[in-house]
């Protein structure tokens, strides 16, 4: 869309810029292992060979940790260039986002399959404006890398998991 003309840019154009600031961060979650290690657990009940295949898991997962919480800049941008009174509109009613929570416990989010903001023309040139004023293209392609890193590290940190686990179980 950023190759288009200015004026065939509408709603969809802010709507889809603005629901590609949105991330989510996620911490990865140690917190047994850490008891483990506090309560010197670990050593009374794990050999060595199963205490170095845990420490590197969770050695290796903080560098994953940097790349899950971090926020690249087009969030703020975005957050910056869209006027407020439109970011609520693209929070609620029909464009709101719905949370919930898997079978772990943890947040899940869902966009909306439709989202219509119903802005005067003068409101969405306006905003259009804007967005391509504040030049997004290179922000929005560092955080579309961002995000498909994120879903690597993802990929990798679960099959590590699934990895210790089945070592865990042949072990037992």
């Amino acid at each position: 869309a950023l190759d288009q003309a200015p004026e065939t840019l509408g709603e969809e154009f802010i709507i889809d810029s603005y629901f590609a600031s949105l991330t989510l961060s996620r911490r990865i979650r140690r917190s047994t292992y850490d008891e483990l290690l506090s309560a010197s657990e670990i050593n009374a009940h794990i050999d060595n060979a199963l205490r170095n295949r845990m420490d590197e898991y969770y050695r290796t997962n903080e560098d994953a940790q940097d790349v899950f919480l971090n926020i690249p800049p087009y969030v703020d941008t975005i957050r910056s260039v869209i006027p407020f009174a439109v970011q609520a509109k693209l929070r609620s009613g029909n464009c709101a986002i719905t949370y919930g929570f898997n079978e772990e416990g943890l947040v899940t989010a869902m966009l909306p399959d439709r989202c219509e903001l119903n802005l005067t023309p003068g409101q969405t040139a306006m905003v259009v404006s804007r967005l391509l004023d504040a030049d997004i293209g290179p922000g929005l392609t560092r955080a579309l890398s961002d995000n498909q890193q994120k879903l690597l590290n993802f990929e990798y940190v679960s099959t590590r998991a699934q990895s210790l686990y089945d070592y865990i179980e042949e072990t037992k």
